[in-house]
This record gives C-alpha cells, structure tokens and sequence, in this order.
C-alpha cells in the first residue's frame, strides 16, 4: 500500500489518534458503559477500476473487490479505519489522487519514480514484466527492445522502464484487449507488460494461441497492496516429516489448502525443513500496477 509523502504529517496524526483510541477502549473497561466511544477515522482508498483480480468494482453491485482490496480492508479494519473506496481509470490518475489528497492510500507497483512522491509499506506481491509477439513472428532476441516498435500501457512500469531507454520506438496502448489487438494487426511489433494480465486478457478474448512470449521478463517488480500469484503459508515451527503425502492428509487444514489449490488450478511447493513456509502459486487472472 502507499501513501503520498505530504500526507506523512497526517498519518502520524492518525497513529497518535489510534493510540489514543486504544488507550481509551482499555480505560473505558473499567469506567462507566456509558461512556461515550471515540468514532473511527475516515480515510479514502483509491483502486484501478478494471485490474482483475487485484482490484476491481463489481458491475452488478459497484462495491469494489480484488485480492488487494481484501488486504486494504482488513489492514483498515485492525487500524480502526472507516474506509471507503473510489477508482480511477489509470494509473496515472491513481497517482494524483494520492498526491492531492483525494485518497489516502492505493495499490501501485515500486518503482524508483514513485518512490520519490508516494511512501510504500513492504511489498505485497512480485509481479514479472515480460514481451509478446505474435505466435508466428520471427523476433531477434538479442536485438529486443531495440529496433521493434513496442507496445505499452500508458502510466504503467512498462511505460516508464522502456521510455528511459535511447532510440526506443513506442506506442501508448489504451488498455490490454488494444495492446494485444494492435500486436495482432502489426500495428506493434512487441508488447511489454505484466505478464499476467497479458495472459489473461489473451484468454479471455481467445487469442492466446495468436500471441507468444519471448524471452525472459526484462523485470521482476514488487506491488505494494503479474507472473504468478504466491500465497505463502507458514507449518507450526516444528516442520513438515518427509513422510506426510500433502494430497492425501488427513489434516482438515491441509484438505482446505489441497481443495484451494485445486480451485485455482494451483500447484503447492512445499519445503520440508524446520520453522519454514510452504507457498500455493497459481496463474495470474490479472502487469505492475
């Protein structure tokens, strides 16, 4: 999650004002229940309007939903916060509401120009950036990004990667379904983005047997609350034995993860040594936000 750097002065406020808040919730258990009880804070959250799964509003309700809406509220919800959400269209505009004050906190990928007016909390995800072309073209990868025209997302970590690179030849998509598009009818040759989401809209509009990554991913970035989505999962601290079959366990909790994975076509990585973590990783539906 961030916030803007002018707004520092204010959450320290807010942290005063919390632990004010908590100080008198312990009073008050000795005091009259009458007491009247300090109101929560208001604060105002700003989401992508079409970033699935991460952040999204529901066309049939208008709530907003996403992974990284669970998190955002349940951090408010612990933090006393009456949070309320708006969305922008951009990134760009996700940007400038923080900056001006309209929102309080967002969602956004790290980067080295961000971090110089938005002040993020530690990553929540790792995203990985990657290129696509089409399924038939011949693309020199020694050569790549140079001398292709590239396609990428206005605002986006891509954008901002690729427009600090000399002689880069590029094309401001609109959206990810124009991107992938334009890819399609030559417009571009390459498209760089999340490598997710990519996919996904890929998927979605049947075109992924039309396009193809190609190489490795040119960067790995941290977003702050689309390779693949990791939920990490601590053991007790005393380890997992090498003799537990983690398919067929008889452990309710150990089913819950195996029907979760299953779920979201998933597949668990487990490390079977002391006090460590075993991670479920699935596809990304959702680039860097």
């Amino acid at each position: 999650m961030i916030t803007s750097r002018h707004n520092v002065g204010k959450l320290l406020r807010f942290f005063i004002s919390t632990l004010s808040i908590i100080v008198a919730c312990v009073t008050s258990l000795r005091a009259e229940s009458s007491q009247k009880q300090i109101a929560p804070e208001k604060a105002i959250a700003v989401i992508h309007c079409n970033y699935e799964p991460v952040t999204f509003f529901e066309q049939n309700t208008g709530q907003p939903s996403g992974f990284a809406v669970d998190i955002i509220s349940s951090v408010a919800k612990r933090a006393g916060l009456d949070l309320s959400y708006i969305c922008k269209s951009g990134w760009p505009e996700m940007i400038t509401a923080v900056e001006t004050g309209e929102a309080a906190i967002s969602v956004l990928l790290r980067s080295v120009e961000r971090e110089k007016i938005l002040l993020f909390s530690s990553p929540v995800e790792i995203t990985y950036l990657s290129y696509f072309a089409r399924s038939q073209s011949s693309i020199n990868l020694n050569n790549v990004p140079m001398g292709y025209k590239v396609g990428v997302i206005k605002g986006s970590r891509s954008y901002e990667y690729h427009k600090k690179l000399p002689g880069q030849n590029l094309s401001i998509e609109g959206t990810y379904q124009e991107g992938i598009f334009d890819l399609l009818a030559g417009e571009i040759d390459i498209f760089a983005g999340e490598e997710s989401l990519i996919q996904k809209n890929a998927r979605e509009t049947r075109l992924d047997d039309r396009i193809k990554k190609i190489g490795k991913p040119f960067a790995e970035q941290e977003r702050n609350s689309t390779g693949e989505y990791v939920l990490f999962v601590k053991d007790n601290g005393v380890g997992f034995p090498e003799t537990v079959d983690f398919e067929n366990t008889s452990s309710l909790g150990m089913q819950l993860v195996n029907m979760l994975a299953g779920q979201i076509q998933g597949r668990i990585k487990i490390l079977k040594a002391e006090g460590t973590e075993f991670s479920i990783t699935f596809p990304g539906k959702a680039e860097k936000l």
